[in-house]
């Protein structure tokens, strides 16, 4: 009896005390965590804008009704990127003529040049082929782009590539269509791409074209580099500031980090991390999965890794006899649904403020844990209590010092899987 007694009490309770403290110093950790992020519940669902007026095109309802559409389903922003001659010539905002078709018009006071590309006005689009006009200056200088006075009215004449390179060229964001997602009701997500040897002046062309545009509710960069990479990041970060547009970063496909885009973590640090993250499914990966399969995918981002801004992608073929837009409209209806259930709200999307914890709470936490520690440990290599004291207070004395002297983060890493190990062992 005495043997069993002893055997009871062969642990010290100075490590159950310490283990208890530990416990309620994690719970309140959690506490204030989970209200963090039970605060955090509003989701910007969001669709490029060019996609949606490419595959309402192919259908008898018109735009209006595209967009009630869109909205009912959840959408609550559009995404618009860098223009093109080409997205413009689809769009109906210019016309692209080859050298050949200016053959047919007259030029005054001078002749069309074979093999140059030319940008022409459409009447009542005045408004993008002047931006497209400046867009074609500030990329490629104004000694390569000759305007000409003609019997169709004003024509950009572009010479020294081929007609392919000018029509996927990066123009710039488009004011215009920006001005325009914001009057129909909806929030504007801005998709730049960084310019070639960028400079001051190119950050500040691209926030000028935002000036005065309502509901600007997030800036993703498009491409491997952030705008103002490798140099001009932090005036990039505080223009964004200045302009109270959030930076926002896409999730990469292994999740938990930031798709790979130069400069664009060295912003997130200086931010203090304190910017949004967006969802998206690459296009090859929309073919091969169900509409059902990808509201899924959205729903479990959202809810379990706290994504707060979905890019839905655009299906390229309809499903279920459906057209395109139709099929894209379903599966961000069933996405919505499924997270309205949850009690999450759509609109402007919540940025998780920089969050600290307590660093005294953390250090009694973590110290608990070296509590577990010893205490499983003498369960399985029979010590003194004595000795467990010994081991406890020595490996908190160098835990509390790497803590100090480091970051935090690694040591408090080691000791959090070191408890997911030893409690159910313990138990």
């Amino acid at each position: 009896m005495n043997h069993q007694n002893t055997q009871k009490s062969k642990y010290s309770w100075i490590l159950i005390l310490c283990i208890i403290v530990g416990l309620v110093s994690s719970l309140y950790l959690v506490f204030e965590r989970h209200q963090i992020e039970k605060s955090q519940n509003h989701i910007e669902n969001i669709v490029d804008y060019d996609a949606v007026l490419r595959a309402n095109a192919f259908e008898k309802r018109s735009q209006q009704e595209a967009f009630d559409a869109l909205r009912n389903a959840g959408v609550t922003a559009f995404a618009i990127y860098d223009r093109t001659l080409e997205k413009a010539k689809d769009a109906g905002q210019v016309k692209v003529l080859s050298s050949e078709e200016m053959d047919a018009v007259r030029v005054n006071g001078a002749s069309v040049k074979h093999g140059a590309t030319y940008v022409a006005l459409i009447s009542g689009k005045e408004g993008y082929y002047k931006e497209i006009r400046e867009d074609l200056y500030h990329r490629i200088g104004k000694d390569k782009v000759k305007e000409l006075n003609t019997s169709i009215g004003p024509v950009l004449e572009l010479y020294g590539a081929t007609a392919d390179s000018y029509l996927k060229m990066n123009l710039g964001i488009s004011k215009l269509q920006a001005q325009e997602v914001a009057n129909r009701g909806f929030n504007v997500i801005v998709r730049p791409t960084n310019y070639r040897n960028v400079t001051s002046d190119d950050l500040q062309y691209v926030f000028k074209r935002l000036e005065g545009i309502p509901h600007v509710t997030g800036m993703i960069f498009a491409g491997k580099e952030a705008l103002g990479a490798p140099n001009l990041t932090d005036e990039t970060l505080e223009l964004l500031h200045k302009n109270h547009i959030p930076l926002v970063g896409i999730e990469a496909v292994n999740q938990l980090q930031y798709e790979p885009q130069q400069g664009f973590l060295e912003m997130a640090a200086k931010d203090n991390y304190s910017v949004g993250r967006v969802y998206t499914i690459a296009k090859d990966e929309l073919k091969k999965i169900t509409p059902e399969e990808a509201a899924q995918r959205f729903y479990i981002s959202d809810i379990e890794r706290n994504i707060r801004f979905n890019l839905f992608p655009m299906y390229e073929t309809g499903v279920n006899n459906e057209t395109v837009l139709q099929t894209t409209i379903n599966y961000i209806g069933m996405t919505t649904e499924k997270l309205s259930t949850k009690g999450y709200e759509f609109g402007p999307a919540d940025i998780y403020p920089p969050y600290t914890p307590n660093p005294l709470l953390v250090v009694i936490t973590m110290i608990g844990a070296i509590a577990l520690f010893v205490y499983v440990a003498q369960m399985l290599v029979p010590m003194r209590k004595h000795t467990q004291l010994v081991a406890f207070f020595g490996i908190s004395l160098v835990s509390v010092v790497l803590f100090i002297i480091t970051s935090g983060t690694l040591i408090t890493q080691i000791w959090a899987l070191s408890s997911a190990i030893m409690a159910p062992v313990g138990a």
